[in-house]
């Protein structure tokens, strides 16, 4: 999925002369894609640290797990639905 975003980013910043609202709305979502992925992965193992240095019990940090696993979710469907903006965004309308 890294690779997907990464070509996605290349693809949106190629076509940027042509259709650059397009373009920045989708860099900008893979972008964010990138940084939630990353950032996401660093939370989920840093948990079990933060246990041993703050002395709560597993039933404390399978609620934080939780909790990050359902705003990761929420992010997800915000990059999600950046990208169907894109796609859907500067169309001509068909009339009947």
């Amino acid at each position: 999925m890294y690779l997907v975003a990464l070509v996605g980013i290349i693809i949106a910043l190629v076509r940027w002369r042509r259709h650059p609202g397009v373009s920045a709305l989708t860099a900008i979502a893979c972008l964010l894609y990138l940084l939630k992925s990353f950032a996401f992965v660093f939370l989920f193992q840093w948990l079990p640290t933060l246990r041993e240095s703050m002395h709560l019990s597993w039933d404390r940090i399978d609620t934080l797990s939780t909790a990050l696993g359902v705003f990761s979710d929420i992010f997800f469907a915000v990059v999600l639905l950046m990208l169907v903006l894109a796609a859907f965004s500067k169309r001509d309308k068909v009339t009947p």
